[in-house]
């Protein structure tokens, strides 16, 4: 990056794009360096609004709060109040200062009047995250952040969306989510989840059966649960746990035996043990190998 920027700026130090590459890059790194850089971008570049812009949002990354959201009520009250991305430098502030209601407030308005092609990954993220504070915005919060990891190319960012999304879908018994989440994840970063992240959703829809006092059965609600634990069990078949998780998820979801949903379960389990070679330690119900 350094050999061909440099380049370029030997070959025109008045070439402004360049400068601004270097302040986007330095932007979550060195907030100091992209100063420097975001000097010399609107030195050299046409002022208009994305340059006011990447000046109220250098003021947000060095923690310039307030000074970062006067910029954007400069530009709301001149010629930039129909530029949509002030509205992301409202919520940038906004939730960082601990104020969700009007983030949230301004990333929706975001939404409503940016066109599809101006949205990046990122800010499909960040609205992931501000929605994600509110229950009931659960399901478009998980939308926006499985939006960012398909338009996303860095791995580490699409795995960062997706745990995320992964703690919303959890925290709000969104069963659906979770399996999508499981899907996704292998067939969008080409990585299975890891045992660790299987644990936690496999307890996640485990809990809530033990914890579901409610008569009435919810078939598809169960076949998704279900789901999300047998995807465990295919994906670490020498494991345990997910064989454990399986039968007691049946035996909470069937209170009352009535539909043998446990019979299954035990029967996979048990020959799960005894491929494994595992027994049964006294009357403990604990095995080992």
């Amino acid at each position: 990056m350094d050999e061909w920027y440099g380049k370029a700026i030997t070959a025109d130090p008045t070439f402004a794009p360049v400068y601004l590459q270097y302040f986007l890059f330095y932007s979550e790194k060195d907030v100091t360096t992209a100063k420097e850089y975001l000097d010399k971008y609107v030195a050299n570049a046409d002022k208009d609004c994305n340059t006011d812009y990447f000046v109220g949002n250098y003021l947000f990354r060095a923690g310039k709060y307030q000074e970062s959201l006067q910029k954007a009520k400069e530009m709301e009250a001149g010629a930039c109040k129909d530029f949509p991305r002030v509205n992301v430098l409202y919520a940038y502030n906004y939730d960082r200062l601990g104020d969700s209601l009007q983030a949230r407030s301004y990333i929706q308005k975001y939404f409503a009047t940016a066109t599809p092609d101006d949205v990046q990954p990122s800010d499909y993220a960040f609205a992931g995250a501000v929605l994600a504070k509110f229950p009931e915005n659960s399901d478009s919060a998980a939308f926006y952040l499985q939006k960012a990891v398909m338009l996303d190319t860095v791995k580490e960012n699409q795995a960062e969306y997706l745990s995320t999304a992964s703690d919303i879908a959890m925290r709000t018994g969104n069963y659906g989510m979770q399996l999508q989440l499981i899907n996704t994840m292998q067939t969008v970063t080409g990585s299975k989840i890891s045992e660790t992240q299987y644990f936690n959703m496999s307890k996640a829809v485990t809990d809530a059966a033990q914890k579901d006092s409610t008569a009435a059965f919810d078939s598809t609600k169960y076949m998704l649960g279900d789901s999300i634990i047998q995807s465990y069990i295919a994906a670490y078949p020498d494991k345990q746990q997910p064989y454990s998780f399986m039968v007691r998820y049946a035996k909470y979801t069937d209170k009352d035996t009535s539909r043998g949903l446990a019979i299954p379960a035990i029967l996979q389990q048990n020959q799960f043990l005894k491929d494994e070679g595992y027994v049964c330690i006294g009357q403990t119900g604990h095995f080992q190998k």
